[in-house]
């Protein structure tokens, strides 16, 4: 009896600190994946979903273990008394208990998976970063701004043009990098943008705003963002455009306020469906766990401004059959423009992109 109990405790611990060992570590990655960054974080999920299937053999193979184990040192008495009565198998035996310990083994580790991912969740989508504050303030006619008592910063490339560009930035990325990208005459993006004014706006915890990155988070920054632009004075045209995870933020703002036209580069459909794409696992209620939200698709609905889209069929993470959803939300069909062989973060970037870009918002 006290070997059987002995036994009994010992895989007991087994089988609760497996699963528990693995999320942990699952988390510890996630983390430490999350500090190198957006690209190194695009395959952090599936990552974390290999080394749970793992836990997951490893639990299954010490319950069996557990199972053969008892079998040896009692059941097989017990056994032999039964088979007086009534004829036992060793294979219905296994049967009769292994079943128990693998559905506590999943449902455990399904669990802790979900609860950990509850909580990392907004380390492994946001990629807060200041880079190139002090050559975006060195640009010719920029100007670092501050918004809402310094709760919000920015930069303002002002050079005497009729028509503003506010732009919302991809996700590991910061006003003053833009900036950068959009507006350095060393850059080959800012030739094709030399024509407009240029207004970026960190979100909250990015560059020098304040504030935790979240999406009702976001939202609250465009709000701000919608005011100061609407105060701007002389420009024939005021556009939108937005790449990436600013596409969400983008649609929120065209949804609640006037613009001359809207452009989306690399565009999803609600943030729900990317993390499904990104990791299949968010099924029926299980997309509750998912806290931030950007339902593009159904700020869409309420947009009048004429919009386009520009997609890449090398983007491997905003999948372009997103975009095309988020293309029939809307009530009069977008303009679509299909790019080849960028990836999502060459297209940040790219001349190609904004080329296109600023020919529609001229046209």
């Amino acid at each position: 009896m006290k070997k059987k109990s002995a036994l009994r405790i010992i895989f007991t611990i087994l089988l609760i600190a497996i699963p528990v060992a693995g999320i942990a570590y699952s988390a510890y990655y996630g983390i430490a994946v999350h500090k190198q960054g957006e690209s190194a974080s695009i395959g952090v999920l599936p990552a974390i979903a290999l080394f749970l299937t793992v836990t997951l053999l490893i639990e299954v193979v010490v319950a069996v273990l557990y199972v053969v184990l008892r079998y040896i040192t009692g059941g097989k008495k017990k056994e032999k008394k039964a088979r007086e009565k009534k004829p036992t198998r060793f294979g219905t035996f296994v049967r009769k208990h292994i079943a128990g310990m693998v559905i506590v083994s999943v449902v455990l580790l399904a669990v802790l998976f979900y609860t950990v991912l509850f909580f990392i969740q907004d380390l492994l989508i946001f990629h807060p970063n200041n880079f190139y504050a002090n050559t975006a303030s060195s640009l010719a006619n920029v100007t670092k701004i501050s918004l809402s008592d310094g709760k919000y910063s920015g930069y303002f490339r002002k050079s005497g043009n009729k028509d503003l560009i506010v732009f919302y930035c991809g996700n590991a990325e910061s006003a003053a990098g833009a900036m950068c990208i959009l507006c350095d005459p060393s850059d080959v993006v800012a030739e094709v943008l030399q024509d407009f004014d240029v207004l970026v706006v960190d979100y909250p915890g990015y560059g020098e705003s304040k504030g935790k990155p979240g999406e009702k988070a976001f939202y609250d920054m465009a709000d701000t963002v919608i005011k100061y632009a609407g105060g701007l004075g002389g420009y024939d045209h005021k556009y939108l455009v937005a790449y990436s995870i600013g596409t969400g933020v983008a649609t929120y703002t065209a949804s609640r306020s006037d613009w001359d036209k809207l452009v989306l580069i690399a565009p999803y459909n609600n943030f729900t469906d990317e993390c499904c794409s990104v990791l299949p696992v968010f099924f029926g209620p299980l997309k509750a766990i998912i806290k931030h939200k950007f339902p593009s698709d159904e700020y869409a609905k309420s947009i009048t401004e004429p919009t386009c889209m520009i997609v890449s069929d090398g983007d491997m993470l905003i999948r372009n059959k997103l975009s095309e959803k988020l293309k029939a939300a809307f009530k009069t069909a977008p303009e679509y423009i299909q790019l080849t062989g960028l990836t999502h973060s060459e297209m940040c970037y790219s001349k190609e992109v904004f080329r296109k870009a600023a020919e529609y918002l001229k046209k």
